[in-house]
């Protein structure tokens, strides 16, 4: 019985670095990122994928996507897109390559966003802070085929040509939500 107890406190206590090392590791890897890991909020998910405005033939790419949500709504509404999803953190990383394993569409890159291939992106969603975007605005123009569409979620890419805005009010959401809507020719 001893040694049942021995083990079993071993086993947590394993268990209880491993859960302390994710979050030190998600902890910095926030402030050396260009941007933390935080969830586009489930409540927007639909209209986004809809404001996307995905066919079968899209190639939809996330820069910084996380868990990978974005591109697994979108699957699952249109079937044969293809996804990437691109993601630096090694926490969002394994999480979506993890709760994205059964989707052959989608497939989850461990990149820079900045040294990420765009060239076949027909679709490009990103949620990331300002300054990392006026860093992302001139590898959109210079990487992206005409008529890609880009979405950004609730920041302006300041210095291109933006088509519309669209403003969410979900009532479930905590926030008032923007999509900032571009066409790149």
């Amino acid at each position: 019985m001893l040694l049942f107890e021995l083990l079993l406190i071993t086993f947590l206590g394993l268990i209880l670095l491993f859960i302390c090392l994710v979050i030190i590791i998600n902890f910095i890897e926030s402030y050396i990122l260009d941007a933390p890991f935080i969830g586009t909020e489930k409540h927007i998910i639909d209209e986004i994928v809809s404001n996307l405005r995905l066919n079968k033939k899209s190639v939809l790419i996330d820069l910084g996507c996380g868990d990978g949500r974005v591109l697994r709504h979108a699957v699952t509404r249109i079937n044969d897109i293809s996804a990437i999803g691109i993601e630096k953190a090694l926490w969002p990383f394994f999480l979506a390559k993890f709760i994205s394993r059964y989707f052959k569409q989608i497939e989850i890159k461990k990149t820079n966003i900045f040294d990420a291939d765009i060239k076949n992106a027909t679709h490009i969603y990103v949620y990331l802070y300002p300054k990392c975007l006026s860093e992302l605005e001139e590898k959109f123009k210079r990487e992206c085929q005409d008529n890609v569409r880009i979405i950004s979620c609730d920041f302006e890419i300041k210095n291109l040509k933006l088509i519309d805005v669209v403003n969410l009010d979900n009532k479930l959401s905590k926030y008032k939500h923007k999509l900032f809507i571009y066409n790149i020719k």
